[in-house]
């Protein structure tokens, strides 16, 4: 869990206790990720940081420091060896999880970005931002593949399907949208919402929920 509080908390979810709490940042959070191999916990805070940590002793590992505004978002790549963090300074950044440098800044967006994310292959990075906008960059080079552009209000989440080469993005214009990761080109708009939509995400492959729901779309 995170917190306004300033702080992180690891619980068992058998005994309903805290096990680790990872005290550092000087303002509240935003985000809290652990590492695929569940060894660290990164976490995004007011405080214009991201901190890694080792998951089970709380151990401060490395504080990533460079933004100049609000870190909204933070998540490891899939082998757990970078991080990637969206800023409220309207840029995106990576670094290394092993030194916590920063190796890369993602400069593009005209305003807050909200949600970073990267592809399963580690070749592209996703971010989400207010100025209506999705972009799509290539890691190695820092340069932008493709910005989305569709949205009538802020983006506040983007993700890469598990299930396919598109991109799911949620709006605070009440809709969220499918792309395709190789034109950038829109597929559908998911429309139904009366109100924001600040957070999307995608089921898993499932034959059984798939049948289930057969007929009903």
């Amino acid at each position: 869990t995170m917190s306004n509080d300033a702080s992180a908390k690891v619980w068992s979810t058998h005994t309903g206790k805290c096990i680790v709490s990872l005290v550092g940042h000087s303002r509240l959070l935003h985000a809290a990720m652990f590492s695929p191999d569940n060894e660290h916990i990164v976490t995004s805070s007011s405080d214009h940081t991201a901190k890694i940590w080792k998951a089970l002793s709380g151990d401060l590992v490395h504080t990533l420091e460079g933004h100049r505004n609000h870190v909204r978002s933070a998540t490891f790549s899939a082998d757990g060896s970078l991080v990637v963090t969206a800023s409220a300074d309207c840029t995106a950044r990576l670094w290394s999880g092993e030194t916590g440098q920063c190796i890369r800044i993602f400069v593009g967006h005209s305003d807050e970005v909200w949600c970073v994310a990267l592809s399963v292959d580690g070749e592209l990075v996703l971010t989400a931002s207010d100025d209506r906008s999705a972009k799509v960059w290539e890691l190695r080079t820092s340069l932008c593949r493709w910005t989305l552009t569709g949205h009538a209000g802020g983006v506040r989440c983007a993700a890469f399907l598990p299930t396919g080469p598109c991109i799911l993005t949620a709006s605070l214009d009440h809709t969220a949208k499918l792309w395709d990761v190789e034109t950038g080109q829109l597929l559908r708009s998911l429309s139904g919402h009366t109100g924001f939509i600040k957070t999307a995400v995608c089921a898993p492959v499932s034959h059984d929920l798939h049948d289930r729901w057969d007929g009903q779309w």
